[in-house]
């Protein structure tokens, strides 16, 4: 049930364009090997410090102003951009490279976390 639920979120995410099909193939081919729900809170905490990270470098905080500039339009309009803008502006900024923060919590699942 964990591979399938998994599977299913990850070709959703690549489906509506969060993650590309490189990485979604990799996440899905990682819980086949390690089918525990521990790995993927170890790929999610990687997921979080690796988009931080990636956010903070790029020149001149533009990542986190772009973040922080989002949150402010959905707090004070109230309206979650359209997939169309959401689309638009990651064509503008070329979609980030994810592969680096998957292979970090797979990393801190093998060394810290796997019981094997």
């Amino acid at each position: 049930a964990l591979i399938a639920a998994t599977w299913i979120v990850a070709l959703a995410a690549w489906r509506w364009h969060i993650f590309g099909g490189g990485d979604v193939k990799l996440v899905m081919a990682l819980v086949l090997f390690f089918p525990d729900v521990r790995f993927l809170l170890s790929l999610l905490l990687g997921l979080i410090i690796g988009q931080t990270a990636a956010l903070c470098y790029e020149p001149g905080w533009a990542g986190l102003r772009r973040v922080a500039a989002l949150a402010c339009t959905v707090w004070t309009s109230g309206r979650i951009p359209a997939p169309e803008e959401i689309r638009a502006a990651s064509v503008a900024t070329g979609r980030g490279r994810i592969t680096f923060a998957i292979a970090l919590g797979a990393a801190l699942y093998v060394w810290v976390l796997w019981p094997g």
